[in-house]
């Protein structure tokens, strides 16, 4: 396995959290966010890996983590809409 291919770790991560092989699972999802931190699925699937461990706190942040990048890959698939070339004027909060 090429020890850079987040695809490969992500791919062995999910099989061992299946397998419920949680601590196994969770080496290759580190290795994941090791190589690319903007990976919203890792954060998704760690999160439920450490709730089924019973770590609540990190599972929590895991989420955090996960939904602050789906806003921002929402907010990047806005840039060169051309609906949203119209409202460029209007300030965002």
């Amino acid at each position: 396995m090429d020890l850079g291919d987040v695809d490969a770790w992500f791919s062995k991560g999910v099989a061992l959290a299946w397998l419920e092989k949680h601590r196994q699972a969770l080496y290759c999802l580190n290795q994941v966010t090791r190589i690319e931190t903007d990976y919203p699925s890792v954060w998704r699937l760690k999160a439920t890996v450490y709730a089924l461990m019973g770590h609540e706190r990190l599972s929590r942040l895991c989420k955090e983590v996960a939904e602050r990048l789906r806003l921002k890959e929402d907010m990047n698939s806005f840039e060169g809409d051309p609906a949203m070339e119209e409202s460029q004027s209007v300030p965002v909060y």
